[in-house]
């Protein structure tokens, strides 16, 4: 079959296959006008990538008819194929500084190539065999030293890396044909008018008219200074003795407060006395601005110093802000309540109390925390004395301060004077005693109980005989007012 023949028959089979349902499926819908301008066929595969490597000609494919050549490759250096079709880096020139491998010396670096400046950095830059020739960039200037003495010549310099021989990298030399004339020259012969050192001056010159020759003094533009003048402040070395100042400068402290006073431990010699100092350093504390000799001592939790002579709060006489404190001579916490027995002080003294409500500070039981009993004394300093209503009766509250307190007398088989205070209520109370007229217990009145003025020893006065009881003793003041009161409410059994 000839070439057109084929084409011609596939033309028919197209033909014969339209009617049947199989047009353009870019819509998916037949009932939908195809438009057989799109680039896509009915496999959705893209129109125009001839060598079927996934790229078009329109994605960058720089040879459609080479499935190994397209913007995904690899590229391959130097097989003479753009690969990866990236014109920025041809086959031939790697690095994309517009020179190929055969005319560029390193072609994995863009700084060099044959247009590339040579620079001093150890590399051929420019590809002409020389590494940091003269004249590349970025070296320093040396300068001709022909006799050899370490200093070139200032006219004669050239541009390198490193110094070529014959050259060196300091200048200044003023004649380079002889050794002896440079900057580094000395200069110690007061009569020799040749400028070794290139200073434009010479030994005996003397420019400010002291009489002293420039090599002889350390300032030849000032008359103020040479060997022969005084040391004044005015930080120069006025007699060229090498040190500035010497002898003449004030000592100054550091006031770091801004108080006026200085830390003694923080000095300065200076002419004037510098920012932050001053003369003066009797300062006890630069920390603290209300603290220097002329502050007031005043009474303080830390005992600061104030005033820096010290001594602080209670050991310093003119403290201030003391407060009153009052004998406490029963050790109670609460002090005397008598005028004469304060002090003034900063902090509490031993034996001293903050308050003076105390209405008897030689018994540490009486004072205002005191709670009140019936002892005929007033116990808690209110003014009132036993304020509470007390009822007592024989057996509960009498007996045993009788057999507490009497016993071996008239307790316990004892019977002294006939009297026994274990006997019971009917032996005491209403019983006839050995002094006409009175019952050892008369209910109702105690200076009628003679048992009651033997307790208190005033016996004898109403002729009574022996000793106060209990023998050698006497009862607590709360015992007796207990059997006082039970007596006066009729001694109750």
């Amino acid at each position: 079959m000839t070439r057109l023949t084929l084409r011609a028959a596939l033309a028919l089979a197209l033909t014969a296959l339209l009617p049947l349902g199989c047009g353009d499926k870019e819509t998916g819908d037949d009932s939908v006008p195809t438009d057989d301008s799109n680039v896509t066929d009915d496999t959705s595969e893209p129109a125009g990538d001839a060598d079927a490597d996934g790229f078009t000609t329109e994605d960058g494919d720089c040879d459609d008819n080479n499935a190994a050549v397209n913007p995904g490759a690899t590229e391959t250096p130097y097989n003479g194929v753009d690969d990866d079709c990236d014109a920025t880096s041809p086959d031939d020139d790697l690095d994309g500084d517009g020179y190929a491998k055969g005319a560029d010396c390193n072609d994995g670096d863009d700084a060099v190539n044959p247009a590339a400046a040579e620079v001093c950095d150890g590399a051929d830059n420019d590809c002409d065999g020389l590494v940091d020739p003269d004249g590349s960039g970025g070296g320093d200037t040396f300068y001709l030293d022909s006799d050899g003495d370490g200093y070139g010549d200032d006219s004669v310099g050239v541009e390198s890396c490193t110094a070529p021989e014959g050259y060196v990298e300091l200048a200044g030399d003023c004649d380079d044909g002889d050794a002896t004339f440079n900057p580094a020259a000395v200069e110690d012969d007061c009569t020799d008018p040749t400028d070794y050192n290139c200073d434009g001056s010479t030994g005996f010159a003397d420019s400010d008219g002291d009489g002293y020759a420039a090599c002889e003094e350390c300032d030849d533009t000032s008359s103020a200074v040479n060997p022969d003048a005084s040391e004044t402040c005015d930080s120069l070395d006025n007699n060229c003795d090498g040190s500035v100042d010497e002898g003449v400068t004030s000592t100054y402290f550091a006031d770091s407060d801004s108080d006026g006073y200085g830390n003694p431990s923080s000095s300065t010699a200076a002419c004037s006395a510098p920012k932050g100092y001053v003369a003066d350093k009797s300062d006890c504390n630069d920390s603290d601005k209300s603290v220097n000799p002329k502050a007031t001592e005043v009474c303080d939790v830390k005992d600061v110093d104030e005033d820096c002579d010290g001594l602080a709060d209670d050991s310093d006489s003119s403290v201030t802000g003391t407060s009153t404190f009052y004998v406490d001579k029963d050790s109670d916490g609460y002090g005397s309540s008598s005028s004469s027995s304060t002090t003034k002080a900063c902090d509490q003294p031993r034996g001293y109390a903050t308050t003076s409500d105390d209405c008897d500070d030689t018994d540490s039981t009486v004072n205002p925390a005191a709670t009140e009993v019936e002892d005929r004394v007033d116990n808690d300093c209110d003014g009132d004395v036993d304020e509470v209503t007390y009822t007592y009766t024989h057996d509960a509250d009498i007996q045993p301060i009788w057999s507490a307190s009497c016993k071996g007398c008239h307790t316990g088989g004892g019977s002294s004077g006939k009297l026994k205070l274990d006997s019971g209520y009917s032996a005491t109370v209403n019983v006839a005693s050995s002094v006409s007229g009175y019952d050892l217990i008369e209910p109702g009145s105690t200076s009628k109980s003679y048992l009651w003025l033997k307790l208190k020893g005033t016996h004898a006065s109403v002729g009574g005989t022996g000793a106060t009881m209990p023998k050698g003793s006497t009862l607590s003041a709360s015992d007796l007012a207990k059997i006082e009161t039970w007596i006066t409410e009729g001694a109750p059994n």
